[in-house]
């Protein structure tokens, strides 16, 4: 189940029955569905990319001696 914003009901319960369709981006995810009521609607997850950091540049501890 997951929660989705229905402009016609507000926030209702939906199980994936109701998933019409998932789109797979490189920064995200797109899940459309349809309300109970008949109102399709869609849910975008994710987040954007931020490359992982260079080991010269990672956060050292402290006291850390580098070699």
């Amino acid at each position: 189940m997951f929660r989705a914003d229905c402009p016609v009901c507000g926030p209702v319960l939906m199980w994936e029955q109701r998933i019409t369709a998932l789109e797979n981006h490189a920064d995200r995810i797109v899940v459309r569905y349809l309300c109970p009521c008949g109102t399709p609607g869609e849910i975008v997850t994710g987040r954007r990319h931020r490359p992982a950091p260079r080991p010269e540049a990672a956060p050292r501890a402290p006291g850390a001696v580098r070699a």
